[in-house]
């Protein structure tokens, strides 16, 4: 059973979100800001999503919890990043909040979500990634 928090999307972010489903956006960035859950960015679609992800995602990995609305060819994939060096609070925030986040946005545009703590997780083309490889992991869903 998940938590809630009583957070939710703000009014920009729920504006990002239908821009980047109208203009064919590759990637929208998420923070919890003030209790709101709040756009931090976004990508125009440059290649293939397989090309997109490692120019878009890993640099967008910090050192602080974020989600990541990716968008693949058969919908978004939502990435939920919560690095080890994070304060317990704000994990555990990210953590209770990610069920809000998919609630409000998925009604069958998420199509799959990935939980890592580290960069590494989101790197599939490493061994210790998410699949061995994101062509591979993503063509499954």
């Amino acid at each position: 059973m998940s938590h809630q928090t009583g957070i939710k999307a703000s009014s920009e972010l729920k504006e990002a979100f239908s821009v980047a489903v109208q203009d064919q956006k590759r990637l929208l960035k998420v923070e919890i800001v003030e209790e709101k859950l709040e756009p931090k960015g976004s990508e125009d679609a440059q290649g293939s999503w397989e090309e997109d992800y490692d120019r878009f995602v890993l640099p967008r990995l910090e050192s602080t919890p974020c989600y990541i609305l990716y968008r693949i060819e058969q919908g978004w994939i939502l990435l939920a990043y919560m690095p080890d060096e994070s304060e317990v609070r704000q994990k555990m925030l990210y953590a209770a909040t990610r069920s809000t986040l998919k609630a409000e946005f998925g009604g069958g545009n998420i199509v799959d979500d990935i939980y890592g703590n580290s960069k590494v997780k989101f790197d599939f083309g490493s061994e210790g990634g998410a699949g061995g490889g994101r062509a591979r992991y993503f063509r499954t869903i």
